[in-house]
């Protein structure tokens, strides 16, 4: 359900329609503004509710401004709407066009504002009766789209609304040129002669006001709305050379603005004049729903996960008893296979005496004498040394001797990486060999 309201401070009244989808208006009507709490209250339900206002400082109107940042433009704008109203203002400002002014170009800006305490009022007034508005905006601006849905988008249209008020809009398009209150009084309460000369002729200064304001641009439609307004239609004629039309509705409805307001979408109107603690609460709001769309996303997936896993339990238990039965035979193969490595490895990390000996004394001369011999394993090699005395007649063929022998480990294929050094000292002949052995031998892993 949609609640249109439009407050008419300058007669303390409020205009009213509400609007259920596919159905169109349902209720339409005005009362004081003194009452609208307990309108409010009388509301049942979800409600969708949008105010437009109509006051003295209220401004709809274009400003021209010099290419310049954003922010720039938005500060000037303010300053100009503090002077005009009198008071700190909100607003929105939307670019249009461009205009050519004494050989510069400046930017035009369709500017919509109004006095910001009569905003945090009225907003306040609504969310203390349990009425939190989506939209807060001034009348022209639903009226606007109103006229261009039923009169075309590419005119410019003069609208005259009688009611117990009476003012006059003028819009082209998109863009709100003109909105004046011209009086308080109804049209039919007006004296007979001289009361509709005067209002005749404030409507006329105001159309030629717009035609002196837009270079020459002229009113392609003038439609008159309300109580009287055949009376002005017929004191018109002899005024203007234009088309003058007569809204008519199927219903009555005090303010023609009123049916914009239903049907203007909230989330793409521009002129939205909602307070920074509305937007903000709003941005709450959509960060609760954001969350909770996400939370219950979770949920869904964990229990549509849930219901596989239940639903494949008994295929995983068998897949489990297998598991187990193969785990079983793996740890029966590795006990046997680690009781092959510790034998193995302590296997490994002795030296090769038998060997190496063996093969040590076919290699060693006769009279070479060894007296010494290590052994020990530094990585996939035993590293050996050993030390010995030569018996010889003279230190020559001691020299001989201890050639050949270093010459015949060269050539074994058993010892790699071999060195001899000689030591002669008072005692006799001595010397130092040192070799390496590689480690023999590989386990098999397999399973």
């Amino acid at each position: 359900m949609r609640i249109a309201l439009i407050v008419e401070h300058v007669n303390k009244k409020v205009a009213f329609a509400i609007g259920d989808e596919g159905k169109g208006i349902v209720q339409s009507g005005q009362f004081p503004l003194a009452d609208l709490p307990l309108f409010l209250s009388e509301l049942k339900g979800k409600k969708d509710v949008r105010v437009a206002l109509i006051s003295d400082k209220m401004i709809n109107r274009k400003f021209l401004m010099p290419p310049t940042k954003e922010k720039l433009i938005k500060e000037l704008i303010r300053r100009q709407l503090v002077q005009l109203i009198k008071a700190e203002a909100i607003f929105r400002f939307r670019e249009i066009g461009t205009a050519l002014l004494e050989g510069v170009t400046k930017k035009v800006f369709q500017v919509i504002g109004t006095d910001f305490g009569l905003v945090e009022e009225i907003y306040a007034l609504l969310e203390r009766n349990g009425a939190r508005p989506s939209i807060i905006t001034t009348y022209p601006v639903p009226l606007s789209h109103f006229l261009r849905s039923r009169y075309g988008e590419d005119k410019v249209i003069a609208f005259v609304e009688l009611n117990e008020s009476y003012y006059i809009t003028v819009i082209k398009g998109q863009e709100i040129r003109i909105f004046r209150h011209l009086g308080k009084k109804s049209l039919d309460e007006l004296e007979p002669g001289m009361g509709v000369e005067m209002f005749v002729k404030a409507l006329l200064q105001t159309l030629f006001y717009h035609k002196q304001e837009f270079r020459g641009e002229n009113i392609d439609i003038l439609v008159l709305s309300g109580k009287g307004a055949e009376k002005l239609r017929d004191a018109l004629k002899e005024e203007l050379q234009l088309e003058v039309l007569i809204h008519e509705d199927d219903q009555e409805i005090p303010l023609k603005g009123l049916h914009g307001l239903l049907e203007i979408d909230r989330r793409t109107c521009n002129y939205n004049l909602l307070p920074p603690e509305a937007i903000e609460k709003e941005k709450v709001k959509k960060t609760f729903l954001s969350g909770s769309a996400v939370l219950l996303l979770l949920i869904a997936v964990i229990t549509f996960q849930h219901a596989r896993l239940t639903a494949h339990y008994q295929n995983l238990n068998y897949f489990r008893k297998e598991l187990e039965k193969s785990v079983t035979k793996k740890e029966m193969a590795l006990k046997k296979l680690s009781k092959e490595f510790i034998a193995f490895q302590v296997e490994k990390a002795q030296p090769p005496w038998p060997e190496v000996l063996f093969e040590m004394s076919a290699l060693v001369p006769g009279r070479i004498i060894l007296t010494s011999l290590s052994i020990e394993r530094k990585g996939e090699l035993f590293q050996g040394e050993a030390e010995g005395k030569i018996v010889c007649e003279n230190e020559i063929e001691g020299v001989e001797l201890l050639e050949e022998m270093k010459r015949r480990f060269d050539l074994s294929p058993y010892f790699e990486n071999v060195r001899c050094e000689e030591d002669i000292d008072e005692e006799g002949m001595g010397f130092k060999l040192q070799f390496s052995v590689p480690v023999k031998g590989k386990l098999n892993y397999g399973f």
